[in-house]
């Protein structure tokens, strides 16, 4: 009986330019992993990159493209959409910490709502 050779099923993201807002946090460091598997073009984007981090506890700070910067700034995600020619979005990036928003809840509401706001306006330019 002869051996079928079974082609991996997402060949579809091969070379596809994604890019992933929240890659520090458990969720996005795991897309992360994940997409690089795949052998797609990851780009991450990151407020901070902490010394201790999920992307550089998966090894990949290497292996994608780590982008540091504000969600809220639309020209920034302009020039990296565009830099980096991305094909698709994933929105991660949130200020999930209870005690964080209890305290800033105006800066949670920066974050969370502009941040998304700003990023769909970005994607629509």
């Amino acid at each position: 009986m002869a051996k079928v050779q079974i082609e991996p099923e997402n060949k579809y993201w091969k070379s596809k330019n994604i890019l992933i807002t929240g890659a520090g946090g458990f969720v996005g460091s795991n897309l992360c992993r994940y997409f690089n598997e795949l052998k797609a073009n990851v780009v991450g984007l990151v407020r901070d990159l902490n010394e201790v981090n999920n992307l550089k506890l998966f090894q990949l700070e290497d292996k994608l493209s780590i982008v540091i910067g504000d969600l809220t700034d639309k020209e920034f995600l302009l020039r990296v959409l565009q830099k980096y020619n991305i094909d698709t979005v994933y929105h991660l990036a949130a200020q999930v910490v209870v005690g964080v928003a209890n305290e800033g809840p105006l800066s949670t509401f920066e974050s969370n709502i502009r941040g998304t706001y700003m990023l769909l306006e970005a994607i629509r330019n």
